[in-house]
């Protein structure tokens, strides 16, 4: 009742059926709920005003050495060289057939030489190897002897030739195995007082092989010269002739290639030995075939590849990661020549040359 002092204020004032339910998660506006937004807090990297370093100017970290790269790169050219030396070998490697012949009651030689694979037409390089012994004990250094043959040039031997003499009066004559080249001087030089002295013993006509002079060392000891062509070739060749170093009268002699009178015909070479080796009965023969001359450019072209592959090699394995292989290298191609070049120059230093 209103106005009665006695009534108590009332407690609370109750909205709903439960004054304790708990705050509505969500408004309903018709049929949709609203979900109520979460703070999501986001943020990026800024690279302003942040200097970086180049990774190609810090200190590389130091690695374990690795031994097996290193060593397998230390053999690589080594193992490279010897497959090059085998390609080389294989290339120039040539086949070759030998025999014996007697020479007939004419002191001639006939050897088959198309018997034995010789043709030179087939644009390989052949070459005829002979030998033979005699019982001439006037030539010196022996008595065996050896002559080339081969489809560029003649049949000729090498050999020491007595060629001359000095006599007692200074006087000296010579017998050249060669004519000297027309307008070529024949000279022989000798020592006296302790100075070197020339003798002029003619001139050449490209014909004549006979010379004579006077001469006027105490002994035997000088040695002479003149210029040749051999067999009509343009090249010109230089005969060298010296004394036997002994009292006079003393010998003189040349040493050089012999050309022996020979005819090829149908594969067939025939020839006569000089009189000298004319007690020679019996001649061998080995004939060597098969090498192509197309195969000079590869050849020579294998080493220069060779360099460049271990130069590659060595950069290649670097850049793929591969730095010990390429040390190891490094290590074969440079540093070991290096080394070995500086012993040989202090040995030579130390020893003399």
């Amino acid at each position: 009742m209103v106005g009665d002092s006695d009534s108590a204020p009332p407690a609370s004032i109750v909205i709903g059926n439960d004054a304790d339910s708990a705050p509505p998660a969500s408004i309903t506006i018709g049929n949709d709920a609203v979900s109520i937004p979460q703070t999501v807090f986001s943020a990026s990297v800024s690279t302003e005003n942040i200097a970086f370093s180049d990774s190609s100017l810090m200190m590389p970290a130091k690695g374990k050495m690795m031994k097996k790269q290193f060593f397998l790169g230390l053999l690589f050219p080594l193992i490279v060289s010897i497959l090059f030396a085998i390609s080389i070998e294989s290339l120039t490697e040539s086949d070759y057939q030998d025999g014996t012949f007697e020479s007939n009651e004419q002191g001639e030689f006939s050897i088959d030489l198309a018997e034995l694979g010789w043709n030179c037409d087939d644009g390989s390089y052949y070459e005829a190897n002979l030998n033979w012994n005699t019982n001439n004990t006037s030539i010196p250094h022996g008595s065996y002897f050896e002559a080339y043959y081969d489809c560029m040039g003649d049949l000729r031997y090498y050999t020491n030739e007595n060629i001359g003499t000095i006599h007692e009066n200074g006087s000296i004559e010579l017998d050249l195995l060669y004519p000297p080249v027309d307008g070529y001087d024949v000279i022989f030089h000798y020592w006296k007082d302790g100075n070197s002295r020339t003798a002029l013993l003619g001139q050449g006509d490209g014909v004549n092989t006979t010379f004579s002079g006077n001469v006027d060392p105490d002994y035997c000891d000088g040695d002479g010269d003149y210029r040749y062509s051999l067999g009509g070739s343009s090249n010109d060749n230089y005969g060298w002739f010296s004394t036997n170093g002994g009292p006079r009268p003393c010998s003189i002699w040349e040493s050089g290639d012999i050309i022996i009178d020979s005819e090829l015909e149908d594969g067939v070479l025939t020839f006569k030995l000089p009189d000298t080796h004319s007690s020679a009965k019996e001649i061998n023969i080995k004939i060597y075939s098969g090498y192509d001359s197309s195969t000079d450019f590869i050849i020579g072209v294998l080493p220069f590849l060779g360099c460049l592959g271990f130069i590659g090699a060595g950069v290649g394995a670097y850049m793929s990661g591969y730095k010990w292989f390429a040390y190891g290298v490094g290590a074969s191609v440079i540093v070991l020549p290096a080394v070995l070049f500086v012993v040989f120059i202090a040995a030579l230093m130390t020893y003399g040359f």
